[in-house]
């Protein structure tokens, strides 16, 4: 089910976009037969594709799984093949041309007319929210036990809190820290980290353990006190048996195969190494003493390492308790759709995490994962529906344990307009209902 915000002026809009919100939430019992039903031109959800995990294990503790060998070479060489143009951080195309022509420059948007008159010049004339704690997370310069962390821009900040503990994951790196309360004194003494975020993966083999493409997420389920993290990998990966192709609008729903066997067996914690040894100062050479210098030589061209041709894949990562440090149940979901952007929240009937399917693309991914089953650790599946011609959705996400009516459908909102197409006077706010079917994936809406 699906509704629309009419036409308003900016203000306007947000408002009615909030009081809709309520007014939704308080209605999602409705069933789908209702004819409060609106009508619409753009966004139909395609039928839903069930994935079943590829892969899920329960790992060791954070304190067992040594990241060893992992250096930034090697992470970086995980991001060049099958990845959309401009799906990572810009700078990599900050001084050359892009591919097919161009550079680098933004485009240039065109403002909707009235614009002007909401932008906020001016600090308002209210005091200030009141600070109740800061300290200083991931970003350059940033130290803790596992060494100093190398990061990279846009930021994609992630943060979630638990009973004792936040979690932090900016991009591709992740660290914990204390909070307050009943284990710790203070809050924001880094307990963990930097390391690569998919060090929560370690051992457990496939793309999850072997590519580190940044975008993870990290969220507390407040309603069974579980740590969640998502996170995709945006480079394919080998040709599996019984690829799944492409689905399309229209299609019947179907089903995928998991992404490795057996997931996600034991719970595994996190493994917790050591700081890293300094560098060895270099000797000092007196400039009498210095041999003369020599011309560099020529590299060698190296031979390039032909695209992978595979699909991609999200990987899930589900505390066995609520402390950070673990064990983790982990699965492998395969995704035939490019998985950028991931947003997950959190509802009684699943973890749902839409997605952006590409840069040059005006096409969502809408997917929801078996969340009842992923907190006992056994094999779960994934549902999706694609949404073509939609802004970024997010769905949601609850805070606090209070609970939605019983079989109450996902709220999914996405603001109208278009970047891409350089749209920027569609001021509606659209609305989706999501329910999700798990013994029946064909009653899913």
């Amino acid at each position: 089910m699906r509704y629309r915000v009419p036409t308003l002026s900016p203000v306007a809009a947000m408002a009615a976009a909030l009081a809709m919100a309520a007014a939704l939430a308080a209605a999602c019992a409705l069933s789908e037969g209702s004819d409060q039903q609106a009508s619409v031109t753009t966004g139909t959800p395609t039928p839903v594709t069930v994935h079943y995990a590829v892969t899920r294990d329960l790992s060791e503790p954070l304190q067992a799984l040594a990241p060893e060998g992992r250096t930034e070479q090697a992470s970086a060489g995980d991001l060049s093949d099958g990845v959309p143009p401009l799906s990572l951080a810009p700078e990599r195309f900050e001084h050359e041309e892009l591919e097919g022509g161009g550079s680098g420059a933004p485009r240039v948007m065109r403002m909707s007319a009235g614009a002007d008159d909401v932008e906020q010049r001016a600090p308002g004339s209210r005091p200030a929210a009141t600070l109740v704690t800061s300290f200083d997370g991931l970003g350059v310069g940033f130290s803790g036990p596992q060494g100093t962390a190398t990061v990279r821009n846009p930021s994609d900040n992630s943060l979630a809190v638990g009973l004792d503990h936040i979690v932090q994951v900016v991009n591709s790196r992740m660290a914990i820290f204390s909070k307050q309360g009943r284990r710790y004194p203070s809050t924001g003494t880094v307990l963990y980290g930097p390391v690569e975020t998919r060090n929560v993966f370690r051992d457990f083999g496939g793309p999850c353990e072997n590519r580190n493409t940044g975008d993870a997420v990290a969220r507390y389920d407040q309603l069974a006190n579980r740590w969640l993290i998502v996170m995709p990998i945006f480079s394919r990966v080998p040709v599996r048996q019984n690829e799944p192709s492409v689905g399309r609008s229209g299609e019947a729903a179907r089903r995928s195969q998991p992404g490795q066997m057996r997931q996600p067996g034991p719970a595994t914690t996190l493994y917790q190494p050591a700081m890293p040894a300094p560098p060895e100062p270099r000797p000092v050479v007196p400039p009498s003493a210095a041999p003369p210098a020599t011309p560099p030589a020529t590299p060698a061209v190296q031979p390039s390492r032909p695209a992978e041709q595979g699909t991609y894949a999200m990987c899930y990562a589900v505390s066995s308790g609520p402390d950070p440090f673990g064990p983790y149940y982990r699965y492998e979901f395969i995704r035939p759709l490019f998985p950028d952007y991931p947003r997950p929240a959190v509802w009684p009937d699943g973890y749902y995490v839409p997605t952006s399917t590409g840069d040059d693309v005006i096409q969502k991914h809408a997917c929801v994962v078996e969340r009842a089953k992923m907190l006992l650790g056994l094999d779960a599946t994934e549902q999706c529906v694609i949404i073509d011609g939609v802004n970024f959705l997010n769905n949601a996400d609850l805070d606090g344990t209070q609970l939605p009516p019983p079989g109450a459908p996902n709220i999914m909102l996405a603001a109208g307009g278009s970047q891409l197409k350089n749209d920027l006077d569609d001021d509606g706010v659209y609305a989706w209902t999501f329910h999700v079917d798990w013994k029946d994936p064909s009653q899913t809406k």
